[in-house]
């Protein structure tokens, strides 16, 4: 019994300082820790709907709008209009993503 909580005060200990490594990582890029999931998605299939994000992420696409608003302001991402439904928005992934691409993916591992 004694051995196991030693193992679980060590698991504890190396999940908090990956978290503290990983928030550092992406607030010198200006990310908080819930964009990088959005950002993966769209490197495996640039041009997602909203609904697509939201169903691949659990999240509701009303908080998956706003996400995807604040990473518009802040340079990460881009909408267009469908052409052929202009009720539709495709996401797409900025040069700015793509340059922090390598060292989000070094962290995410």
């Amino acid at each position: 019994m004694k051995e196991n909580m030693s193992l679980y005060k060590l698991l504890q200990e190396v999940c908090r300082a990956s978290f503290i490594k990983k928030r550092e990582i992406f607030s010198r890029f200006g990310l908080h820790r819930g964009k990088p999931p959005l950002l993966f998605i769209l490197f495996d299939r640039d041009g997602r709907t909203v609904g697509e994000i939201s169903k691949e992420m659990g999240l509701s696409p009303a908080t998956v709008s706003k996400m995807i608003q604040r990473m518009e302001l802040s340079g990460f991402i881009h909408k267009r209009q469908d052409k052929s439904d202009m009720r539709v928005f495709s996401i797409y992934l900025t040069a700015k993503s793509r340059e922090i691409r390598v060292e989000l993916e070094r962290t995410m591992l």
